[in-house]
């Protein structure tokens, strides 16, 4: 048909009613599917769900509560560990003491001594005067006289302008009545040369000078020190009451 209506041998009838309603009635939709029976729907209906227990729900979640409270009062409450200190061992420390301080110390008082003592030997040699050994008993009516001072004075020559001041020498008589001049500076011995010689002697109660004047104020005794050693015993004697010098002086410092 459709290759004749092409080459137009068939004219083209206009659509009947017929076929016009038979498209009109391919066009309406489709009737509805038959409902199923009570037995389909049965088969088709879902397994039930289980009820959920009452109990064991609130169980569950009072447990997942708990759990949350712990774990915020456990990041609450945690607190960084305080890092402990090291403490220091006394020990320890007294033993590097030992082994590295006191060598060091020691090493610096003793260089320290070395240089002490050589700078008092170059500058005290340079200005020190020639000096001598000087010592001798003190007796007292013939008897060794102990605890008394003696001083060796230098005497100075006017005359001379040049001559430089010197120091006195000190000594102190022991039980047996010897003694020995000292130097100040620690050194031993006296100037060379004449001196005038003071004796004190004081009692130990009363503090009072027992020698008379001319062996200590007024004294008037002279002897030389000469280069070497020398040996100057000082023989005195008792003088009568109120001939002593009569005052409280201290004793020198003993050499």
């Amino acid at each position: 048909m459709a290759f004749l209506m092409e080459s137009g041998d068939v004219p083209v009838a206009p659509p009947s009613a017929d076929t016009s309603l038979e498209d009109d009635d391919d066009d309406d939709d489709p009737p509805p599917p038959p409902r199923p029976s009570p037995e389909e729907r049965q088969l088709h209906r879902p397994p039930p769900r289980p009820k959920a227990d009452s109990e064991d729900t609130s169980s569950a979640a009072g447990a997942l509560l708990a759990a949350g409270e712990s774990a915020r009062s456990a990041a609450a409450n945690e607190v960084e560990p305080v890092k402990e200190r090291p403490r220091v061992d006394m020990d320890e420390v007294k033993q590097l003491a030992t082994r590295k301080l006191l060598p060091i110390v020691g090493g610096i008082v003793v260089i320290s001594g070395i240089f002490f003592y050589l700078f008092n030997s170059m500058s005290g040699g340079a200005d020190l005067p020639p000096l001598a050994s000087v010592s001798g008993t003190i007796t007292l009516d013939g008897k060794p006289l102990a605890g008394a001072t003696v001083f060796f004075d230098p005497v100075t020559d006017m005359k001379n302008a040049q001559q430089r001041q010197t120091g006195s020498s000190i000594g102190r008589s022991d039980d047996q009545g010897v003694y020995t001049l000292a130097y100040p500076g620690d050194h031993d011995g006296a100037v060379v040369g004449m001196h005038t010689v003071r004796v004190n002697k004081t009692d130990k109660k009363t503090g009072l000078e027992t020698l008379a004047k001319k062996y200590h104020r007024q004294s008037q005794q002279r002897h030389e020190v000469k280069a070497g050693s020398n040996t100057i015993d000082l023989p005195l004697r008792s003088e009568p009451a109120g001939a002593a010098g009569g005052q409280r002086i201290a004793d020198p410092p003993s050499p």
